[in-house]
């Protein structure tokens, strides 16, 4: 058997596939085989927290056999470029178990190691690597037996081992952000996210274990349906699943940043598992903070990578609900929405996704939002992405309670009494026609009734078995009726197309007016009607919300109201409206004390000449409260008094120029007139002062000197 699909980085077209087994025809559950995760009773357990899914191949379970043994132990697996450091001797004495009491799983595992010690295969003194699953561009993995659980004597004993590739080794940055990231997901216990148990090291050689499940991975059940895609109630089941187990991971405050077909999986219980949460996160990481090539390992996908992604932008929830929006697309058309463009060079080109007839209008709008290729047009949560795709009420969760009333046919309540007197045949006949009734063939009853009373046209006997026929089958065609109106209904509103569901239970009534199971149904179809009504308008006015566009929600919400008016949608959005109004009104008011403060403080700068003051406390006025009239005025009087007090300062220079020239001339007359000039325009200026104080005592001297005899 050869290995048919790997979770390895999700690169499963580059799996070399590995034969393990040559006796596929002896082995018939050989498809793939699901390990379990370890008993919780185990002691030895280590960080078995979260899990990861791997595929591997079914080994034979017929004992005696001696094919898988040797088959497995012809396939050797080295890890890549191992060194070890110490001989397989002293590997072998420095294997420990914590709990020695367990002495008969204590030896075995001892003899698997001694056994496995010259092989290179013991990873941690722990984990021995047995076969290859796959191969990528972050790591190869294996199928492992952990001999913890052998000396446990764990019924399932095996796990898978990642061990990540020289990228990893030659980048010690890259190894803490992949061990933060695994810190992280060990948090995500969750029945849609695969579980990663540890990551560790071993010398040089970085690795992870984790959870091997049976099944299948989505790229290879989608390649299988290309261009068609997988039916629309299975790919919705898939997509619910999916959006739990990412809105799970995001209420953690974890982006995925690597969703694609080839990290989803898909096990034979019917369960889709997301895998490897925080590897490409963590890559990414490494990239921004070193010389890290994260591309080379896979951490980006470009097929499934938002516009924002390529932009650089820091990782956002955003970025996992394109991603889920293009792999739930390609469930339903077996094609990418954009043919496998980049979201950037989507943009670029102004692509745009093909409508899916399948869908209902509604479904469509939720999908297409999804895809949308920038963030600002997408949806922020993958909550409202699932409730805009789908109503709440989970439609199989009503129709498991409907039950059509199986018809009571009365096959009793008379008897044939005596025998035919006219011959041993009509005697057969009739009992014929009441063995075909009692098996529920009303049609030869009918016919094997009317032979007799062709011979007997009084015959009670016969006539009451035509009678019954006749009944049972004109009941048993309204049931037949019935039951197909039940089953289009059905389809109807599991479409979410509740108009039909309501059409067929109407039909359904006309033909039966007493069926309380229709009636009970109508109202429910009635009701989710009303809710998706109710809900589309009611995701309108949060839209008008979010632009606080008041007049818009008020108008949403009166036409609800028309509808149902204390419907739980239509009180939610009115409760955040109110909330969301006081707020801003809150807001506008600590905003315009905020303005009256700065515009007195403008005042105050204003009266004292301090005109940058002015200026700068007025413009944060303005800052909050645009168009206020009074801290324009204020900013406009300050600018122009700056404006003449410069022109002041310039003519005032002027005079002190000419007034220092009189000075030199020993003008002191002119000197003091100029000065005087001078200070007239501004009493308080230093230098004019100075000036003039100086010519005054020239002055003085001088008369001082003049003698008069």
């Amino acid at each position: 058997m050869l290995v048919e699909g790997c979770i390895v980085d999700n690169e499963c077209e580059n799996v070399e596939k590995t034969q393990v087994l040559s006796t596929k025809k002896n082995n018939p559950n050989d498809a793939k085989t699901r390990i379990q995760r370890p008993s919780t009773a185990n002691p030895h357990q280590e960080n078995i927290d979260l899990e990861e899914t791997i595929l591997m191949p079914a080994a034979s379970k017929q004992a005696g056999s001696g094919s898988v043994d040797s088959e497995i132990e012809n396939t050797r697996i080295h890890r890549p470029n191992e060194q070890s450091s110490t001989s397989a001797s002293e590997q072998l004495t420095q294997l420990t178990f914590a709990n020695t009491a367990n002495t008969k799983g204590l030896l075995k595992a001892q003899a698997i190691a001694r056994e496995s010690a010259d092989t290179k295969n013991l990873v941690k003194k722990r984990f021995l690597l047995e076969t290859t699953l796959g191969a990528g561009g972050m790591g190869t993995v294996y199928k492992a037996q952990d001999l913890r659980k052998v000396e446990a004597e764990d019924k399932h004993p095996y796990v898978a081992v990642k061990v990540l590739n020289e990228g990893f080794k030659q980048h010690p940055q890259a190894y803490v952000s992949l061990q933060q990231e695994a810190v992280k997901s060990q948090k995500l216990a969750h029945p849609n996210i695969v579980t990663v148990y540890d990551f560790d090291r071993d010398g040089d050689t970085i690795f992870m274990t984790m959870e091997l499940l049976q099944g299948t991975p989505l790229d290879a059940c989608l390649k299988s349906v290309a261009n068609r895609g997988i039916e629309k109630n299975e790919a919705v089941g898939h997509f619910n699943q999916l959006c739990n187990g990412l809105s799970y991971a995001h209420a953690r405050n974890i982006v995925h940043s690597d969703f694609k077909p080839g990290n989803i999986f898909l096990t034979d219980d019917g369960s889709a598992k997301i895998l490897d949460f925080g590897i490409a996160r963590a890559v990414s990481q490494a990239k921004a903070d070193s010389n890290f090539d994260a591309g080379s390992l896979g951490a980006l996908t470009p097929s499934y990578a938002s516009y924002e992604m390529f932009q650089g932008e820091p990782p956002h929830f955003s970025d996992d609900i394109y991603a889920l929006a293009c792999v739930f697309y390609e469930m339903l058309t077996g094609q990418h929405p954009y043919n496998r463009t980049p979201a950037n060079q989507a943009l670029e080109k102004g692509l745009t996704p093909k409508r899916i007839k399948s869908l209902t209008r509604r479904e469509w709008r939720a999908l297409e939002k999804g895809l949308a290729l920038t963030i600002s047009d997408r949806w922020q949560s993958v909550a409202e992405f699932q409730k805009a795709f789908a109503p709440a009420l989970r439609a199989k969760q009503l129709w498991s309670a409907v039950g059509v009333a199986s018809v009571g046919l009365i096959a009793a309540g008379w008897a044939i009494y005596g025998s035919y007197q006219d011959s041993a045949q009509l005697k057969s006949t009739i009992e014929k026609a009441q063995h075909c009734l009692e098996q529920k063939d009303y049609q030869c009853a009918i016919e094997n009734s009317v032979v007799v009373l062709n011979a007997q046209p009084n015959n009670s006997n016969a006539l009451t078995l035509n009678k019954v026929a006749r009944d049972a089958l004109a009941k048993s065609k309204q049931l037949a009726v019935v039951e197909k109106l039940i089953e289009e209904a059905k389809d109807c509103f599991q479409a979410n197309e509740v108009d039909c569901a309501s059409l067929k239970l109407n039909e359904l009534l006309a033909l039966d007016q007493k069926n309380t199971q229709a009636k009970k149904l109508l109202s429910i179809v009635d009701q989710q009607g009303i809710d998706n009504r109710i809900g589309v308008l009611m995701s309108d006015a949060n839209h008008c919300l979010d632009e606080n566009d008041y007049a818009c929600v008020n108008r949403l919400i009166a036409k609800a109201e028309l509808i149902s008016l204390h419907h739980v949608d239509v009180v939610a959005v009115k409760s955040r409206r109110n909330q969301q109004w006081s707020q801003q009104q809150a807001a506008n008011q600590q905003r315009s004390e905020q303005v009256a403060a700065l515009l007195g403080q403008a005042q105050r700068c204003l009266k004292e000449n301090k005109y940058q003051c002015a200026i700068k406390e007025s413009e944060s006025a303005l800052a909050l409260q645009p168009g206020n009239d009074q801290a324009i005025a204020v900013r406009r009087t300050a600018e122009i008094a700056m404006v003449n007090e410069i022109n002041q300062r310039k003519v005032i220079d002027g005079m002190l120029i000419k007034a220092r020239q009189c000075l030199t001339a020993k003008n002191y007359s002119c000197a003091i007139s100029t000065t005087d000039a001078a200070l007239a325009m501004d009493p308080k200026h230093v230098q004019s002062l100075a000036l003039k104080k100086k010519a005054e005592q020239e002055q003085l001297r001088i008369k001082r000197s003049i003698s008069i005899y």
